[in-house]
């Protein structure tokens, strides 16, 4: 267990270190017995529930969620390969007619490293994810199933009538 533990926690480091989370550089590593995401800082121990903005929060369970889907695939455990996320652009919001600036780069950079991690586990996590964000980008473009935005409900309407 401690062997998978640090393979999962190497993952967490590297790729926290690609969103730019913070305290990025220190190790990140899941506790078991707490049952939270720790980073250790040469000065002391920081937990998950110390982290700073919800940017972060939302980083710390993606890079977490990934690196134990990622070691499940690869040891062939018969855990279920998929993985649902809920608005994870929600903690920036951007403006919407303002398509530049931090809160847009942020979510252009999480997005991409959600595509990243999809091409590195070979299509083998299913990733849905349900948002707001709409990215002019083709590897965004390409990605979505159903476009809501277009006066179009999520649930279709004679699912209650």
């Amino acid at each position: 267990m401690e062997s998978k533990l640090t393979r999962v926690s190497l993952d967490m480091t590297n790729w926290a270190n690609e969103l730019e989370l913070e305290h990025c550089g220190n190790p990140y590593r899941l506790d078991l017995g707490k049952t939270t995401v720790i980073i250790d800082k040469p000065e002391r121990p920081i937990p998950l529930a110390s982290l700073g903005s919800g940017a972060n929060w939302v980083g710390v369970h993606l890079i977490t969620y990934f690196a134990l889907h990622k070691s499940f695939i690869e040891n062939k455990r018969p855990i279920p390969r998929f993985i649902f996320i809920d608005q994870p652009s929600q903690v920036f919001f951007p403006p919407e007619n303002e398509k530049q600036g931090q809160d847009w780069e942020s979510i252009k950079r999480l997005y991409q490293f959600i595509f990243d991690i999809n091409t590195k586990l070979n299509g083998q996590l299913q990733i849905i994810i349900v948002d707001h964000a709409n990215l002019d980008n083709k590897e965004f473009a390409d990605a979505i199933i159903e476009n809501w935005h277009h006066d179009k409900n999520l649930i279709p309407s004679d699912w209650y009538l």
